[in-house]
């Protein structure tokens, strides 16, 4: 079985992170959303040729994944949450 192409990890990496903004108020559904947005495009980022649309697509991934896992430590760590 071959790798999976940098071009398809670096969209599911984008997904994940659209996708764990809306699910951080779903029992915290956004932190493994977001984990693995960050993971993924960190591999399409390593692993992939550095074609413009996959670098993007990888880099607003990981950039969704961050800014869930924050909005979901802050909501964590709300003293009434």
């Amino acid at each position: 079985m071959s790798p999976p192409r940098s071009g398809a990890v670096a969209t599911a990496s984008l997904w994940l992170g659209v996708a764990a903004l809306p699910l951080l108020f779903v029992c915290a559904l956004g932190l493994p959303c977001g984990l693995a947005a960050i993971a993924t495009g960190v591999v399409a980022l390593a692993r992939g040729p550095r074609v413009p649309g996959v670098v993007g697509r990888a880099a607003v991934g990981v950039a969704l994944g961050v800014l869930a896992l924050v909005g979901g430590i802050v909501l964590i760590s709300r003293p009434d949450g």
